[in-house]
C-alpha cells in the first residue's frame, strides 16, 4: 500500500506482512479519524511524512526501532507493542512534521520508548508495570534513586543521558526486572517516591 498526496477519512487501513518496504505512507498525507493496523515488521514500511488526526494506529505486531520524527499523531489513539521506538521530533531538518498532541496510549505497551519535545502532560499512558520517566537527562539525580533495589540505580543514571529534548523515556518494569534485581512488589512504592517518575493508576 502506497499512499501520498492525499486526505483520506474514516478509512481501516491494514498493513499486511510483505516484503521490505511493502507500503510507504507520505509525503503529504493527511489520515482523520482513520484506523491504521500494522500487521507487518517495521522494516516494510517507509515513513514519508504523514498527520493522523484522531483515529488508531495499532500495532498488531511489534514494531522495533522505529522513529517515527516525520509522524504528527494529533488526539489519536496509539496502541499494540513497540519496542526502542521514538515519537515526536529530534529537531532536526525534514523532521518538522514530527509531534505528539494529545495522545492516548492508556492500550500500547511502550518498552523502551522515547518521546521527544512532547508535552507530556496532554498525553494519556497505560497503568503499571508501565513507568514514565519525565525529563530524564535532567531529573534523574543520584540522591533519588540511590535506593532503589538491585540495578536499578545503575539503570536509571543510564536514562539520564538521553538527549536534552526527551522529554519522557515509557518503560515497562515487568520486561526489566529479572535483570534488575530487587522486590517487584516494593519497587512501585519506591519508583512513585521519584519526582519524575509518573504511574498511571488502573
Amino acid at each position: 500500500m502506497k499512499l501520498k498526496d492525499q486526505r483520506i477519512v474514516g478509512e481501516t487501513l491494514e498493513l499486511d506482512d510483505g516484503q521490505v518496504h511493502a507500503h510507504a505512507f507520505g509525503p503529504n498525507l493527511e489520515l482523520a479519524q482513520c484506523h491504521i493496523k500494522i500487521l507487518c515488521a517495521a522494516r516494510s514500511l517507509i515513513i514519508g511524512g504523514f498527520a493522523m488526526i484522531e483515529g488508531e494506529f495499532e500495532a498488531a505486531k511489534k514494531q522495533t526501532d522505529t522513529q517515527y520524527y516525520t509522524v504528527r499523531f494529533d488526539r489519536t489513539k496509539i496502541s499494540g507493542s513497540f519496542r526502542g521506538c521514538d515519537f515526536g521530533s529530534d529537531g532536526k531538518k525534514n523532521h518538522e512534521l514530527g509531534a505528539v498532541v494529545g495522545c492516548d496510549f492508556s492500550n500500547a505497551d511502550l518498552d523502551m520508548c522515547r518521546l521527544m519535545n512532547v508535552d507530556i502532560d496532554s498525553c494519556v499512558f497505560a497503568p503499571w508495570p508501565e513507568v514514565v520517566l519525565i525529563g530524564p537527562r535532567n531529573n534523574i539525580q543520584l540522591e533519588l534513586i540511590s535506593n532503589l533495589p538491585g540495578k536499578w540505580p545503575r539503570i536509571m543514571s543510564s536514562f539520564s543521558k538521553s538527549p536534552e529534548f526527551c522529554s519522557a523515556i515509557v518503560f515497562n518494569v515487568s520486561a526489566l526486572e529479572r535483570s534488575a534485581g530487587g522486590e517487584f512488589k516494593e519497587l512501585r512504592a519506591l519508583l512513585q517516591a521519584c519526582p519524575f517518575v509518573r504511574i498511571a493508576h488502573g
